[in-house]
């Protein structure tokens, strides 16, 4: 990390110490929360979707929480029950996840 001084430092010096953010090294993520426990107070990942750049699609899924959906959240996430039929197991979905974002 780069301390306040180093950062004005080099500003003076006319080097960057900074990495360069390059297009290949953005993407945008979006995630969907339901509902869990009791009244659905406790917020859980349903659905994840990361993008790159360019506006490539490099994920997105509907992601199976481990505890019961208490509350869908359907006027704010979309998310219905009939999405979580086949839906990664939140584990899984982490993996790969985590990979897009490396």
């Amino acid at each position: 990390m780069v301390s306040a001084v180093e950062a004005s430092s080099s500003k003076r010096s006319g080097k960057s110490e900074l990495p360069s953010l390059k297009p290949s090294n953005i993407v945008a993520l979006d995630c969907e929360m339901v509902g869990c426990g009791p009244k659905g107070r406790r917020s859980a990942l349903a659905r994840c979707s990361i993008v790159s750049y360019e506006g490539e699609i490099l994920y997105d899924g509907f992601v199976k929480p481990m505890m019961p959906i208490t509350d869908y959240r359907t006027k704010w996430s979309g998310i219905r029950p009939k999405d979580m039929v086949g839906a990664t197991p939140v584990i899984e979905a982490r993996r790969v996840i985590l990979k897009h974002l490396k």
